[in-house]
């Protein structure tokens, strides 16, 4: 469907374009400027789409990933780092 919509936007420009040949350029350009327009927001809002559609749910499920990666990596750390303090200061009491 959307490439169906990209290609009638390009035979319309096209069409616009063929009828400067017989009109002047000053009547053709408004419309082939308008019909420009019409192709960047259509191509703006299939990308929007595919984003929506493809990469948010793939780039969703990769940052919950890292998210639960970096947590379970920092409770590690803390808990190594707890550790060590609580062996630290044992040992410092059992040498006063």
């Amino acid at each position: 469907v959307s490439l169906v919509s990209l290609r009638l936007v390009f035979l319309s420009i096209k069409g616009c374009v063929e009828t400067k040949k017989k009109n002047t350029t000053t009547v053709i350009w408004p419309e082939a400027q308008e019909k420009v327009n019409e192709l960047v927001g259509g191509v703006l809002m299939l990308a929007s789409m595919y984003h929506d559609e493809y990469i948010q749910p793939l780039t969703s499920s990769y940052a919950q990933w890292a998210s639960d990666v970096k947590s379970s990596a920092w409770e590690k750390i803390q808990t190594t780092l707890d550790e060590y303090m609580m062996i630290k200061a044992t040992n410092a009491t059992d040498q006063n």
